[in-house]
Formats: C-alpha cells, sequence, structure tokens
C-alpha cells in the first residue's frame, strides 16, 4: 500500500518527518502523526515568536510561551503514543 502524502499545511520539516516516519506506521495511525507534526509546527512558530518579541510581553508572560509549551507537550504525547523515539532535532 502506497502512503498518503504529508498534508499540505505541514511545515517543510514536518512533510521531511512525515516522510520517513508514515512508512512505518498502519494507515490507523496517521492521523495521530498529523495531529503530532501539527503541534510540532506550532510549537515551532510560538518558539519563533518568542525569541522575535521576547518572554514578557507588555509586563505579563508572553502568551506564547504556553502555546510553545501546550504544543511541544501535544507532540511528545503523540509521537510515543506512536512508539517512537522522539527525533534528535525536536
Amino acid at each position: 500500500m502506497r502512503t498518503p502524502r504529508a498534508p499540505k499545511h505541514l511545515s517543510r520539516e514536518s512533510k521531511r518527518l512525515w516522510r520517513l516516519v508514515a512508512p512505518r506506521l498502519q494507515p490507523e495511525g496517521l492521523p495521530l502523526l498529523a495531529e503530532a507534526l501539527e503541534a510540532l509546527d506550532r510549537s515551532r512558530q510560538a518558539a519563533e515568536l518568542v525569541r522575535r518579541e521576547g518572554l514578557v510581553l507588555n509586563g505579563k508572560p508572553h502568551p506564547a510561551a504556553r502555546i510553545e509549551k501546550e504544543a511541544r507537550s501535544l507532540f511528545v504525547r503523540c509521537w510515543k503514543a506512536l512508539g517512537l523515539d522522539l527525533p534528535p532535532d525536536v
């Protein structure tokens, strides 16, 4: 069976991970892989925003810092649920 293409909205890096991981999964694992990679992209986007704007915004913790933490946690949970080792660049 041919592995479906990565969802179009994923980043280039996440599409690369999809191509590496998806062929090793059963078809029912692909939605969880997509969720994991969406969370990874969200985490990276939030991290970039915090990097540009700083950890504190208007005297309060930057909201993107929490988004980054929660998205990274979701990525790790999904990745482990798939029985995968975390990639070294994550």
